[in-house]
């Protein structure tokens, strides 16, 4: 994926003219075209909360926060992403599943298995070289949620029952996808638990 130059603190920021139409990627951009993408897969993001933009955060991990606490959300990618726009591109596809069903203070293991999910496909889509580490809770998580998203009509339609991922329960997993079987709906509907403080 090309930006401005690496070095440059604008770099995932800045966009060119392209000679047919339109412009090459940003932050901004790509924020856009993830959010259309989730929201065919998982279905539609709750509209109560607006997605503001992208910044970058001297923190080592990104995340959603709520500024003003008023029913916006804003992607706070970490530090190592801010000179790193292919890290930068990796952290904000995993972030924007979190921009579906937004305000809840604990995701599930489908939730952040789903988006870890989405940010791999991203990644390998538009040229960043990183992936979800090979060990450790995300990578566990993925492999739970693998199924739903090889069957992404599963969550659409779970989530048209109960749209935020972390108010969902076994026994709606089961009533929406009985193929799922209850030991994985009760591991799919666990809280996640992160090794990151």
């Amino acid at each position: 994926m090309n930006f401005t130059r690496a070095d440059d603190l604008a770099a995932g920021m800045a966009c060119s003219p392209l000679p047919e139409s339109g412009y090459t990627w940003t932050m901004a951009s790509l924020l856009s075209r993830f959010l259309d993408e989730a929201e065919d897969l998982f279905g539609p993001r709750d509209h109560a909360f607006t997605p503001v933009g992208v910044e970058f955060c001297d923190r080592p991990h990104p995340q959603t926060w709520f500024p003003g606490n008023r029913g916006h959300v804003a992607i706070q990618l970490s530090e190592n992403a801010r000179l790193d726009p292919n890290r930068a591109l990796f952290q904000l596809a995993h972030e924007v599943v979190h921009l579906l069903a937004p305000g809840s203070n604990r995701a599930n293991v489908t939730e952040e298995g789903l988006a870890s999910l989405f940010s791999d496909a991203m990644a390998e889509r538009y040229g960043s070289p990183y992936r979800t580490t090979k060990d450790g809770p995300y990578r566990r998580a993925m492999a739970l949620a693998a199924p739903l998203l090889a069957e992404p009509s599963i969550v659409r339609a779970i989530r048209s029952v109960e749209p935020t991922f972390a108010l969902w329960t076994p026994a709606l997993l089961l009533d929406v996808a009985p193929a799922v079987g209850s030991d994985l709906a009760k591991r799919l509907c666990a809280r996640f638990e992160h090794d990151h403080g």
